[in-house]
């Protein structure tokens, strides 16, 4: 879902149509927030309300449908700034567009209240993005974009770019106005399964003592292994994605408690039993077998205690 200033829909803005043709128009979004535009990773209550208005349904037929108070529908159409919260709230991103040379002509004042009104609203970093469009290059010290010459020092771009993080923004940057679109829909797919998958398990290769630094506010958080999944990781074509399926496969077979993680026994006797492949999905015989040649077992060989190779799987 986006957002833009009602601004962006004027002859001046360099918003391709195609981006105001996707989204709704916001009034008073850059003056609230510093941005362009916003971008929203789940419906709110202000969205399902506005459907129902355009829908032609009354104040009090959108209340009893939503089962919230009618005031409290008034107040999602009128406060626009709690609008806003609640779309910040569900993780989304706020955005100040920068097309090439308005970018450089910005650095300075113009960037800076921008960055200012953006970090006001918002909790965390990665809500808070100046986009910038153009290809930037260097030439004999001075700023090229998009292969033309500029007296802009090339050295004042970088630092210019590099100072945005300092100021609590992020920076990113697409070609050309018309790869504008493509960038939104990419943040959409991106919003809303970061949203749902908050933590994800890297298994290195080789082991690093867990000196992790304090925790800043990432969207996804990136957890260390320091399990069993260590050793698995080094059987062929058993990757990351692969082994993590195996470890939760495992974990829910054996009603493991919450914090318990697979002894290697088990995950090997799993990883090795042909009868595996038909439960858990991405894992195939040819996994199986590479496990079963990795351990060296034989054919009618298998791992653990069992009868005639009977596993628990579900």
């Amino acid at each position: 879902m986006l957002y833009y200033d009602i601004s962006e829909n004027t002859p001046q803005s360099k918003l391709p149509k195609v981006v105001i043709e996707y989204g709704l128009p916001f009034e008073g979004l850059e003056r609230l927030t510093g941005a362009d535009f916003v971008i929203i990773p789940e419906s709110t209550n202000y969205e399902k309300v506005t459907a129902l208005q355009i829908a032609g349904k009354s104040l009090m037929d959108i209340a009893k449908e939503l089962q919230i108070n009618l005031l409290d529908v008034v107040k999602i159409i009128e406060d626009k700034p709690n609008a806003i919260q609640n779309w910040l709230q569900a993780g989304a991103i706020l955005v100040q567009r920068k097309s090439g040379f308005d970018f450089v002509q910005s650095m300075g004042s113009r960037l800076n209240d921008a960055i200012c009104r953006m970090a006001s609203c918002s909790n965390h970093q990665y809500q808070r993005v100046i986009l910038v469009t153009g290809i930037f290059g260097n030439q004999n010290s001075k700023l090229t974009i998009n292969g033309n010459l500029t007296q802009w020092d090339y050295n004042a771009y970088l630092g210019a770019i590099s100072s945005i993080k300092y100021k609590g923004c992020c920076v990113e940057f697409v070609a050309n106005d018309d790869l504008i679109l493509d960038w939104i829909k990419l943040q959409e797919t991106s919003l809303l399964h970061y949203k749902h998958n908050e933590a994800k398990f890297v298994i290195p290769f080789a082991y690093y003592p867990p000196d992790l630094p304090a925790i800043d506010d990432p969207l996804q958080l990136m957890l260390p292994v320091e399990d069993a999944r260590l050793s698995m990781i080094h059987i062929p074509g058993w990757g990351e994605k692969k082994v993590n399926a195996l470890h939760d496969y495992v974990q829910d077979v054996l009603r493991l408690e919450p914090g318990i993680h697979s002894s290697l026994l088990q995950l090997l006797t799993y990883a090795t039993s042909y009868e595996t492949a038909n439960h858990l999905k991405g894992v195939g015989k040819v996994l199986i077998k590479n496990a079963r040649d990795y351990v060296g077992l034989k054919e009618n060989e298998y791992l653990g205690i069992s009868n005639e190779n009977f596993t628990v799987q579900r």
